[in-house]
């Protein structure tokens, strides 16, 4: 036990170092007795033995340090030690694991009373899921999978093959020390499908993979297991939305930078007086384009994957954005070319287009697929027709994964290679703000790319529809996926078998 020893606790038929033989867990076998030394003073003082003993007093989760006295008294308190505290106490001097000085002010205080020994009786509803699979599990076994994403009431694990054998039981123990989940999921092989969605099964709880998903503000429901959806993400939902909302790129590149760029800056500028203008190429349920509609911008999302359009539209109405969130389910490209008027709305969704002027000038577009991201670049090419007038040219917001660099400004640089390819035409490096938004591996970054549409690209002639640069549609392969790790929250997705499994 933890607080000093005994026998490790095991699942009820046994649990050796190799396989479990059975999932049941008896929590009896975590009851213990810790022996402590505790402090009783009058209850008006407590407060006061607190701050000044705090560095000393017993720091367990879910244990409280302050009790009431055990021999009834309601006047006073119990003020327990920690373990290393009370484990320097002598029959002499039960305050010996005190320093000098501290000693000295307990015994000054006419609070207090008197310095005892006490049982403290622990069990396993006192302890973390962290504590106690340390206990279940064998001694070889060193990381403890107790972090994992939530989403709504669902607990998705990504275990490595050692803790395959006690998954039944880990998730049982997740789901005991988690009031607010009610399903545990693992992931069962990496992403292979051009929604970006995984197999997994059902380890424990709820078969119901429809979870609902607060985030700054708004709210979110989806199928889990049919659609992308990653928590670790919100903050950068925020902070994209958030500098969109504030203008924040209004006069980048500064301006001198590029007499078109600056002359279709300034022939706009009335336009821009309005709320932006977004378009969210690969939206997915909405963790970009409902917030920023929230907040007044004018959004067009897009994603291929019929389930994340699905939800999209119910999160839209659910918070009352539909009138300024105007929905899609197309492949990535075709959308750009759509709004910009090179080919026609589906006939599912002109209605959709509704009174939007074609060809769209958007402010903003987002492209949040970081596995493939780079490569629809090439849909802006030709945003510009010979006869259009002076526009301000949008930002693009590109997320990107990088992998093998030995810097941040060298893994910028070859995102910015490659985004260039993708283009057709170069970038300056100063007219790229680059955004580490997370490390999903080791010397593997999440980058976001954030440019003005260089006026040579804009004005380039457009690929033909149906091609692209790099030889791939919205609907290709999605190669050497990461997991969980490496989609972006708002990826497109398709349904995905979900296996429910057994006893281990």
């Amino acid at each position: 036990y933890a607080a000093g020893g005994g026998p490790r606790a095991m699942a009820s038929s046994g649990v050796a170092d190799g396989v479990p033989v059975a999932a049941a867990l008896d929590k009896e076998q975590f009851d213990a007795d810790v022996e402590l030394v505790g402090v009783v003073v009058e209850a008006k003082g407590t407060t006061a033995f607190m701050k000044k003993l705090r560095e000393s007093l017993l720091h367990r989760p879910k244990v409280k340090a302050v009790w009431g006295d055990p021999s009834g008294d309601a006047s006073r308190r119990l003020v327990l030690l920690s373990e290393e505290v009370s484990a320097a106490a002598t029959d002499e001097d039960l305050l010996a694991g005190l320093s000098q000085e501290s000693v000295a002010w307990v015994r000054g205080q006419a609070t207090f009373v008197t310095a005892i020994r006490h049982t403290l009786k622990l069990g396993y509803d006192l302890l973390t899921a962290d504590q106690v699979l340390r206990q279940l599990l064998p001694p070889s076994i060193e990381a403890v999978p107790s972090g994992f994403e939530v989403a709504g009431h669902v607990a998705h694990l990504n275990l490595r093959d050692e803790l395959l054998p006690y998954k039944t039981l880990i998730a049982q123990v997740i789901l005991d020390k988690h009031s607010n989940l009610r399903t545990v999921v693992n992931k069962t092989a990496n992403i292979a499908t051009k929604y970006r969605t995984f197999p997994m099964e059902i380890l424990a709880g709820d078969p119901d993979m429809t979870v609902e998903q607060r985030e700054h503000g708004a709210i979110f429901r989806f199928d889990f297991s049919a659609v992308y959806w990653n928590s670790r993400l919100q903050d950068e939902h925020s902070r994209l939305s958030t500098l969109i909302m504030k203008d924040h790129w209004r006069d980048f590149p500064k301006p001198g930078a590029g007499r078109d760029r600056t002359c279709a800056r300034e022939a706009s500028e009335a336009a821009r007086q309005g709320p932006p203008v977004v378009a969210d190429l690969m939206a997915g349920v909405g963790p970009f384009a409902v917030p920023l509609a929230m907040q007044g911008a004018e959004v067009y999302a897009n994603d291929l994957n019929p389930e994340s359009y699905r939800w999209l539209c119910e999160n839209s109405k659910r918070n009352k954005v539909m009138k300024r969130l105007r929905r899609f389910n197309m492949d990535g490209r075709d959308f750009v070319a759509m709004l910009r008027g090179r080919c026609s709305a589906p006939e599912p969704f002109t209605e959709a287009v509704g009174t939007a002027s074609i060809p769209l000038n958007f402010d903003h577009a987002i492209m949040n697929l970081p596995q493939t991201a780079i490569e629809f670049l090439d849909a802006f090419r030709g945003y510009l027709s010979p006869t259009s007038d002076p526009v301000a040219l949008p930002m693009i917001h590109v997320y990107c994964f990088e992998k093998g660099h030995d810097t941040e400004e060298d893994a910028v640089r070859s995102a910015i290679k490659r985004a260039e390819e993708a283009l057709g035409g170069p970038l300056k490096r100063e007219e790229v703000q680059a955004h580490m938004v997370r490390d999903v591996a080791p010397k593997k970054p999440m980058i976001c790319l954030s440019f003005r549409l260089p006026y040579e690209i804009a004005s380039a002639p457009p690929l033909p529809l149906g091609t692209s640069s790099t030889s791939t549609t919205n609907s290709a392969k999605r190669e050497k996926p990461e997991g969980a790790e490496e989609a972006g929250a708002g990826d497109a997705q398709a349904p995905t078998k979900v296996a429910r499994t057994g006893s281990d």
